[in-house]
C-alpha cells in the first residue's frame, strides 16, 4: 500500500514533466521557424543575396562541433532540466541581441558571431533535452515522447513558419526576429515553474566538471572517432547523414531569395513556399516504413539533387507550379533520407551504444554543414542560379557515396563495437 501511494504521488510529477519537455519542443522549434525565415529575408534583403545567410550556417555549424563532443557528458554529470531551463535564457538572449542589432549595428557579419554562440547553445540545449527525458521519465513515456519527437518538430516548424507570416505582413521583418525570445522566455519561465514544483526531478549524485573531466570527454570521442575509423562502411554512413540536413538548411534559406528574384519578396510567398516545404516533410514522415528503403534511398537522394537543378534554371524558376513541384518532391525525399540513414546508424550499434552514435551522427552533420557551407556562400555571391546548381551536384556527390555504401555495407558485419 504504501509503495503504490508513493508511486500516485510521483505520477502527477512525472506527467507534468513529460508535457512541459514536449511543450519544449514543440515552443524551440516554433521559435526557431520564425528565427530562421527572418533572419534570411533580413539578410537577403539588406545584402540581396544568400550570401551571408550561408556564412551564418557556417558558424552555427562551428559553433556545434564545439559544444557536442562535451555537451552529453557535461549533461550527464548535472541536474539537465536545470541546464535546459539556462539554455533557454541564453537562447533568449542571442535572438534578442539578432534583433536589437537589426536597428543599432548594420553589418550582416555581426549574426556569424551570434550564430556561434547559437550553435554552441544547440548543442548543449540538445543533450540537455534528451538528458532531461531520460533522467526524469519512465521507459514508457520515454518512447512515447520519442515517437512523437518528429511530428512536434515539424508542427512547430510549420506553426513558425505561420507566425513569421503574419508577423513579417503584418508588422515588418525585423520584428519577426524577436519573436523566438519571447517564446523562449515564456519556455524558461514554464520551466522554473517545474522546477519549483519538483525539487527531486535532479539526480542525487550531480557533481560539478573539472578540467580534467573535460579532457577525458575529449579523449573519449577520439575513441570513438579512432573506432569508427577502423569501421569504414559506418564513417561513410556518418559522411551521409550530412547531406540531406545540409540540403533542407539551403534549399530553406534560399526561400526568401527565391520569392525576392522571381515574385517580388512577397512575404506571402515566403510563407506559403515554407508551408508547402514543411508540409510534404510531415506527409512524408507518415509513409517512412514504406518508403525510407535501401532500395529508395538513392532514388530520393537523386530526386532532391533534381529538384534543386530545375530550380536553376531560370525560366523554369519562374512557374509558380514547378515551384510548388519541387518544394513537395525535396519535401517527401528528404524526410525518407534523413529517416533511413538515421535508423541505418542506430541498427548499425548495441543497444547501450545507441546515444554515442547519435552523438557521432549530430558531430558529422555539424562537420558537413561546416565543409559545404563555404561553397554555398560562394556560390550565393554569384548567383541564386548557382546556389542552386552547387545543390544539384552535392546531392549527386552524396548519392555516388550512397551507392559505394550500399555495395560496401553488404559485405560488413551487422553490429561495430561502439563504447557506450
Amino acid at each position: 500500500m504504501r509503495d503504490s501511494a508513493e508511486q500516485t504521488l510521483v505520477r502527477p510529477k512525472e506527467r507534468q514533466i513529460y508535457f512541459t519537455l514536449l511543450g519544449a519542443i514543440f515552443v524551440f522549434n516554433l521559435g526557431l521557424g520564425v528565427f530562421n525565415f527572418a533572419v534570411s529575408t533580413y539578410l537577403v534583403s539588406v545584402t540581396g543575396s544568400t550570401e551571408w545567410f550561408f556564412w551564418v550556417l557556417l558558424c552555427q555549424g562551428l559553433g556545434q562541433l564545439v559544444s557536442l563532443p562535451f555537451a552529453g557528458k557535461f549533461v550527464q554529470q548535472s541536474d539537465p532540466l536545470k541546464i535546459y531551463r539556462a539554455v533557454c535564457g541564453f537562447r533568449a538572449s542571442i535572438t534578442l541581441g539578432c534583433f536589437l542589432s537589426t536597428y543599432f549595428i548594420h553589418w550582416p557579419g555581426t549574426f556569424c558571431l551570434f550564430a556561434l554562440a547559437f550553435g554552441i547553445n544547440d548543442g548543449m540545449q540538445r543533450a540537455a533535452l534528451f538528458g532531461s527525458i531520460h533522467a526524469n521519465l519512465s521507459p514508457a513515456r520515454e518512447r512515447s515522447i520519442i515517437g512523437y519527437f518528429g511530428t512536434v518538430v515539424a508542427g512547430g516548424n510549420i506553426g513558425g513558419t505561420i507566425i513569421f507570416g503574419i508577423v513579417a505582413k503584418l508588422i515588418g521583418v525585423q520584428p519577426a526576429i524577436g519573436c523566438d525570445s519571447v517564446a523562449v522566455i515564456l519556455l524558461f519561465l514554464v520551466l522554473s515553474r517545474t522546477l519549483s514544483n519538483n525539487k527531486q526531478v535532479a539526480s542525487s549524485d550531480t557533481k560539478s566538471v573539472t578540467l580534467r573531466d573535460v579532457k577525458c570527454y575529449g579523449a573519449s570521442w577520439l575513441g570513438d572517432i579512432r573506432t569508427v575509423l577502423r569501421y569504414r562502411y559506418f564513417f561513410l554512413l556518418l559522411l551521409l547523414c550530412g547531406g540531406d540536413f545540409v540540403f533542407s538548411y539551403a534549399l530553406t534559406g534560399t526561400i526568401p531569395a527565391l520569392a525576392k528574384e522571381h515574385f517580388g519578396g512577397n512575404t506571402s510567398w515566403i510563407t506559403a513556399l515554407g508551408l508547402i516545404y514543411a508540409g510534404a516533410i510531415v506527409a512524408g514522415s507518415l509513409r517512412t516504413k514504406a518508403l525510407a528503403t535501401r532500395r529508395l534511398f538513392i532514388l530520393f537522394s537523386l530526386l532532391q539533387g533534381a529538384g534543386a537543378l530545375v530550380l536553376s534554371i531560370g525560366p523554369l524558376a519562374r512557374i509558380p507550379a514547378m515551384i510548388v513541384l519541387v518544394m513537395i518532391t525535396c519535401g517527401l525525399s528528404n524526410v525518407q533520407c534523413i529517416t533511413f540513414l538515421s535508423l541505418s546508424v542506430q541498427g548499425s550499434v548495441a543497444l547501450e551504444a545507441k546515444p554515442r552514435a547519435s552523438s557521432l551522427r549530430l558531430f558529422t552533420i555539424a562537420l558537413a554543414q561546416v565543409t559545404i557551407m563555404p561553397v554555398m556562400a560562394i556560390s550565393g555571391g554569384i548567383s541564386l542560379s548557382a546556389v542552386y546548381t552547387s545543390m544539384a551536384a552535392i546531392m549527386c556527390l552524396f548519392a555516388i557515396g550512397g551507392l559505394a555504401w550500399l555495395r560496401y555495407s553488404s559485405r560488413c558485419p551487422e553490429r561495430i563495437e561502439l563504447a557506450a
